[in-house]
This record gives structure tokens, sequence and C-alpha cells, in this order.
């Protein structure tokens, strides 16, 4: 009878995850159309792109609050991540009566926020009710399915908007629907109990404030392992982040690309390419460490400003620069995900998944409006670059760590 319910766990576990990411995929669909949307319909301008993609990174900051309630409480698990989803989608159904760009900017930043925070709660419920295998091929393959739904979408949105451009008036609250309508799977997943338990005490606002900042810092100060991959991927994010103030530049004024070439570029090329090369990942991840397995990760990151650059004589290389993004944010989003449960070994996950929260928050301070800067001073062009050599930075670094990296899973002194 135990192994039978601990099957059932480990299974709605595995099923629940993979079909919240399925019905999250309208949502994220048309967050990757937002820029173009706000570029072309509101002209936006270059420092109002900047705040909005800074606005991701950024809450990034806040979410580390929302996932620090869950540290040593298996109990506030499953209600954190239901909590995050209804909370996160509420804005969206303003959006009919509203017509402001700053409502769907505020909205998209808590939804952001949500999601972000509730992943620590995510990862410890896999790492909980699955092996190791099962947990990676889980993220996997709910991811690749998740990005592929999100590579068909947004090309149905791109002929849409590109008919009707008032559309994303209904497209918001219908697809904050469909993300809420997980909620029944999650509300069945039983979290597998340890046995460890954190007691809740009463603490002080400072003390709250300041709580996961403190975590944090004891965590990379004890794990020098888990230090020098946050240094790995701190130079990668940053590049990632140049580069995205003058990603709608140069498409809109560089290359003048409608909706539909946008949608069938970052979206249908991504996420097919995300969709297909993910599993390899997975299995790529059993034969190597995280720092050589990131490294490759960057690696094909470096061909993405290469071939963008190239699109302006054959147009054709934006697609295959697509097709190479997706594959390499496949690899980023598992190593990135995973790197709580591998480093934390038998411990609670949740606090190393957090500190990949906060550090995605601390280059989303500065990354962003130091592209749209040198965007305005030298050319969307200059930016591609300077990101492209944030990303060799980082192979070099990561593979620097790799040979460091003793079979113990530990980094020497």
């Amino acid at each position: 009878m135990t192994n039978f319910s601990l099957y059932r766990s480990n299974d709605q576990a595995s099923i629940s995850y993979f079909w919240a990411r399925v019905l999250d995929t309208p949502l994220w669909a048309i967050f990757n159309m937002l820029p173009f949307i706000l570029l072309k319909d509101f002209k936006a301008s270059v420092f109002q792109l900047a705040v909005f993609i800074a606005i991701k990174p950024i809450v990034s900051l806040f979410s580390s609050y929302w996932s620090s309630m869950v540290h040593g409480r298996p109990k506030l698990l499953k209600t954190n991540i239901i909590l995050a989803k209804c909370l996160g989608s509420t804005l969206f159904f303003l959006v009919p009566f509203f017509q402001s760009s700053w409502l769907l900017v505020i909205a998209s930043a808590i939804y952001m926020c949500l999601a972000v925070g509730a992943l620590p709660a995510w990862m410890e419920i896999l790492k909980r009710n699955l092996t190791d295998v099962d947990c990676k091929k889980t993220f996997a393959y709910g991811s690749s399915i998740g990005y592929l739904g999100g590579g068909i979408l947004p090309l149905a949105l791109g002929w849409i908007l590109d008919g009707s451009p008032q559309a994303w008036k209904w497209i918001f609250p219908l697809s904050a629907l469909i993300s809420l309508s997980s909620l029944p799977l999650i509300i069945k997943i039983k979290v597998v109990s340890t046995g460890e338990s954190r007691e809740r005490t009463r603490k002080s606002f400072l003390s709250y404030l300041l709580g996961p900042w403190k975590k944090s810092f004891e965590i990379l100060s004890k794990k020098r392992d888990f230090l020098l991959f946050q240094i790995g991927f701190m130079v990668m994010g940053t590049g990632l982040m140049l580069m995205q103030p003058a990603l709608p530049i140069f498409f809109v004024d560089g290359l003048g690309m409608s909706y539909v070439e946008l949608a069938l570029a970052l979206s249908v090329c991504k996420g097919i390419s995300y969709a297909l090369s993910s599993p390899l990942w997975a299995a790529r991840m059993q034969k190597m460490d995280i720092f050589k397995f990131s490294a490759s990760v960057t690696a094909l990151a470096c061909l993405f400003p290469v071939f963008l650059i190239l699109a302006k004589w054959n147009f054709l290389f934006v697609f295959a620069a697509y097709v190479g993004y997706g594959a390499m944010q496949a690899g980023s989003e598992l190593s990135w995900n995973l790197s709580g449960p591998i480093f934390s070994k038998k411990a609670d996950s949740s606090p190393y998944t957090a500190v990949n929260v906060v550090t995605v928050g601390i280059r989303g301070l500065f990354a962003p409006a130091l592209g749209s800067f040198f965007c305005q001073a030298f050319g969307s062009e200059s930016v591609l670059c300077l990101g492209g050599g944030f990303f060799l930075a980082a192979t070099a670094l990561l593979l620097h760590f790799s040979k460091n990296y003793e079979e113990t899973g530990e980094l020497a002194a």
C-alpha cells in the first residue's frame, strides 16, 4: 500500500508540473511579443523598452521573498505555487477595460515575479517526489512541450495582431484563464516528506527584508563550487540582458520585420529548437559535470549575435540565429533550474534555487540599462557584438572551473 501510494504521488507531481508548463504557454507566448507590441502599437521609446525589459529580471529580487517562505517548510510548497498562480493572473482580467500600456507592464511584472518565486517550490517538490534522473527528464520534457506550444502560438498571435492590432485586449485575459486551469492538478499533488521541517518563528520586518540576502550570502560563502557556477552564469546572463534592448530596434528599424516574421523567428524557430534539443541536453547532463555542461551552452550562445548581424545580407540568418538560441535556452534553463538540486545534494534545494533568482535580479538592475545606453550611443549592432563577447568570456570561465571540479562534486580550495 505504501509503495503504491508513493508511486501515485510521484506520478502526480510529474503530471502536474508537465501540464502546468503546457497551460502557462499562452501567457509566455504573448509575453515574448509584448516588447514589439509596445514598440509597434504604442510607439514606446528606447527608455520605455529598457524599463520593460529590466522588469523581468528585477522582479526576481522580490521573487526571492516569495520563495523564502517555503525554506524548510515542505507543507507550504504546494500552497506557495497555488497562491502564486492565482495572485499573478488577477490583473490580466482588467486589460479589456483599461487601455494602458503600463497596466500590461505591471500585470506582467507581478505574474513574472510570482512565477519565478514559485520555481524553488516546484524544484523542491520534484526533488522530493522523483529520482534524480526522473527529475531532469520531467523538467526537460515539460519545458520542451511548453516551448513547442510557445513556438506555434505566437505565429497565430502574430497573424492576429497584424490583422487586428487591438486583439491583445482579449488575448491576455483568455491566456490567464488557461493558465489557471492547471490548479486542480496542482492541488492533487502529495509532497513526499523527508521528516525535515522548520518551526515557524516570528521575525521582525528587517529580518524578513534581509533574510533572503543573508541566506544567499551564507550559501555562497560555504559552497565555493556553487559560487563559481554563479560567477560563470552571471557573465553569460549579463551578456543576454545587455542585448535585449537592442533586439527590438534591430528587428523593427534595421530589418523591418512584421509581427508574423517576428513570431516565426522568435517563437516558431526558437520553440521547436528548444523542444527538440531539451531531451538531448537532459541526456548530455548525465554524462558531464555542470560546469562543462554550462560551458557548452554558452559556446552555442556565441553564434547568436553572429547570425543576427549576417541577417543584414541574408534574412534567413535570423531564423538560423533563433534555432541556435532555442537550443541554447533549453540547455541554459536546465542548468539554471537544476543547479539548486545538484549543488544542495541531500539538503533543501529551495534556498539554492532562490540564489539563482536573486542573481537574476541583481544583473537586471544594471545590464538592460547599460544595454539601452550603449544602443543609443553606439547602435544596436555594437551591443550585439558586446553580448557575444560576454558569452565567450563565460565559456572560458566555466571551462576553467570545470578543470578543477573533482569527482566528488566539490571544487578544490
